[in-house]
């Protein structure tokens, strides 16, 4: 029903999405877009921290495949800031006949919440504090994909904060449950613990990270 992490989904579920993206891919923006339209959807975007990247994204998304969508973003006049809770906003918005709900939410955890309370509307997670950030995932995913057919057995380097980063997260997920390597690089105050990426190799040597990769 919700899109909350690429941790959950399997393999399969992962290259589903993928195909399904690429279907999308041509007809975006333009007239043919029109013939996937299955059923009309209803799209609020809850930007609920500072954004660029990713509000602009969905709402561009969302308008080239013809999509009706709204956005509120944080620091505008919304009802949250006189006491009504995310959770009684989303319920009014389901009400209205909403569909889905998009949220940006600086805390781990509360889309998912959101998900478990309200079973009207699909939640999709575009990032809650240093927890996921599965549709950027996706991206990374569907591009390196587009380029290789597939990455079964590619040797793929994450070079940054990778202990605070959502996007390295859905990354390291998606990649493993499709046959990747995963190098995870940084300084060391800025690399997770190795038992909480199981999967992957570790390493705060950038240059002999860099041997013998695919893409980093």
């Amino acid at each position: 029903k919700d899109l909350l992490g690429l941790a959950e989904l399997s393999a399969e579920e992962i290259s589903d999405l993928l195909d399904r993206a690429d279907r999308f891919w041509e007809p975006a923006g333009s007239p043919a877009a029109a013939a996937f339209r299955m059923r009309r959807l209803s799209v609020v975007n809850l930007i609920l921290e500072p954004s660029t990247r990713t509000r602009c994204a969905f709402e561009i998304a969302e308008e080239r495949l013809g999509v009706e969508h709204v956005s509120l973003r944080w620091g505008e006049a919304l009802s949250l800031a006189k006491g009504e809770t995310l959770l009684d906003t989303v319920r009014t918005l389901a009400a209205m006949g909403v569909n889905v709900v998009v949220i940006r939410h600086p805390e781990v955890g509360v889309p998912a919440q959101i998900a478990a309370s309200v079973a009207e509307v699909h939640v999709v997670n575009a990032g809650d504090g240093a927890g996921e950030h599965p549709t950027q995932g996706l991206i990374d995913l569907l591009s390196l994909r587009r380029r290789w057919g597939s990455l079964d057995g590619r040797r793929v380097l994450i070079v940054g904060d990778i202990a605070h980063s959502r996007v390295a997260r859905s990354n390291y997920h998606g990649l493993v449950a499709l046959g990747a390597r995963v190098v995870l690089c940084g300084p060391k105050t800025l690399l997770p613990l190795a038992e909480e990426w199981p999967r992957a190799t570790l390493t705060a040597d950038l240059d002999g990270a860099l041997e013998d990769c695919d893409a980093v």
